[in-house]
């Protein structure tokens, strides 16, 4: 799941590919989803975080929340204040890319939620060669 790592011109590549990608899914499971949909982007690092405001969240109209450490969210941990909470039985996306995936972020993540499906896996090309992929869990069943 890592592919990309220590790559640092990842950070800033692929992001509006990454945005059409989740607006695809969130419009599938807009359509089709017989419970709550999702309307939130559960972060736990203020980057990828600013990226997926800007090219995910303006493009579905989803919001991002910072859930974890201030020293993680920087800014998220602050403007938590002005967004909707989320509440029990809320559900939610994680949204990251393989090249900053951390094993120990996605467990409490999961420490979070009732249900986390298994991820979808885009890639995203460079030169028509894989350069990472975006991984996107779909959370259920908020637990606080």
């Amino acid at each position: 799941m890592r592919l990309g790592a220590g790559d640092p011109t990842l950070d800033l590549y692929g992001w509006k590919e990454t945005g059409r990608l989740i607006d695809s899914v969130y419009r599938v499971d807009k359509s089709s989803e017989k419970n709550k949909t999702a309307k939130t982007i559960v972060i736990t690092k203020w980057f990828p975080a600013a990226h997926l405001d800007f090219y995910v969240c303006n493009r579905t109209g989803l919001q991002t929340y910072g859930l974890g450490e201030m020293f993680d969210l920087h800014q998220y941990y602050w403007s938590n204040q002005t967004k909707q909470k989320l509440t029990t039985g809320d559900n939610a996306y994680y949204i990251v890319p393989s090249n900053l995936y951390d094993e120990n972020s996605m467990n409490f993540i999961k420490s979070q939620f009732k249900n986390c499906k298994p991820a979808i896996m885009a890639p995203i090309l460079r030169n028509g060669v894989a350069c990472k992929n975006i991984l996107l869990f779909k959370l259920s069943g908020y637990k606080r």
